[in-house]
């Protein structure tokens, strides 16, 4: 039976022909992609998926083609794509004229936008929330308004969807550092992961919401992102400190054998 036509739930995937670098496999499509894959997300960078947002093969979702001079990107109009100023916008938001990032880090404009149907939907994700789609560097997470920041009635909040969404899944990326095994079985509503389908819904609401309730729990929502945020610093700074005791343990360890 075939799918019928729809926009892709929650607008945060590519479809399964786009194609992804994957270490000691190359191209690959997006259809082929597992758990466990490393995937380019810079020049000379890889790094590992640890989920999927979305998951779909059974579907044909709705998405809007960014073409330049050396390549063409098929992403749902929510995703959100980086600029050559670097900010990550949805990719509604993308006009011709506008420099896309490309995966050496150089930029190309935009020379024609247009939109199409194409089977499948997917959103891998990566620690850093960045990954390379058929060359282009694009964002793993989506944007609810149309912006690349929050906005709460007509005030941006200068905080980034890019910054909160990648905020928020760190706790999901700590578990599935431990977890592993786990996270390689995640389960799916809709073709969403449980881990991100009631964020999702819960993010759709709020921002549907009047200004005035927005911003109540919004600004409970900000305490915790600037908690979670502190806490990845802590143990980043924490672990480079345990890295260069251990390298100093060595190194004195080594001189010590040299003495004898």
């Amino acid at each position: 039976e075939t799918p019928t036509p729809a926009p892709a739930p929650s607008g945060f995937c590519f479809p399964m022909k786009a194609t992804v670098e994957v270490l000691g496999k190359g191209v690959t499509l997006m259809k082929n992609l597992e758990i466990g894959d490393k995937v380019k997300v810079s020049d000379e960078n890889f790094e590992t998926i640890y989920s999927f947002g979305h998951k779909e093969e059974n579907i044909i979702a709705e998405y809007i083609v960014l073409t330049t001079q050396s390549t063409q990107l098929e992403i749902s109009m929510n995703h959100m794509v980086f600029l050559a100023d670097g900010r990550a916008i949805p990719s509604s938001l993308v006009k011709i004229g506008n420099e896309i990032v490309l995966s050496s880090n150089k930029s190309e404009v935009v020379t024609t936008i247009g939109k199409t149907h194409l089977p499948g939907a997917f959103a891998p994700f990566t620690p850093s929330g960045i990954i390379i789609v058929n060359g282009v560097k694009v964002s793993t997470y989506v944007a609810f308004q149309e912006s690349s920041n929050i906005n709460i009635g007509v005030i941006s909040t200068g905080v980034s969807f890019q910054w909160v969404a990648n905020t928020f899944e760190y706790p999901h990326r700590v578990w599935c550092a431990w977890q592993f095994s786990t996270c390689q079985r995640e389960k799916y509503v809709n073709g969403i992961s449980t881990w991100v389908y009631y964020s999702n819904q819960f993010a759709a609401w709020l921002f549907s919401q009047h200004w005035t309730i927005t911003f109540v729990i919004w600004s409970i929502l900000m305490v915790y992102f600037l908690l979670i945020s502190a806490l990845q610093v802590s143990l980043t700074v924490q672990g480079l400190i345990t890295i260069a005791f251990m390298f100093k343990l060595r190194k004195e360890s080594r001189r010590e054998i040299k003495k004898n």
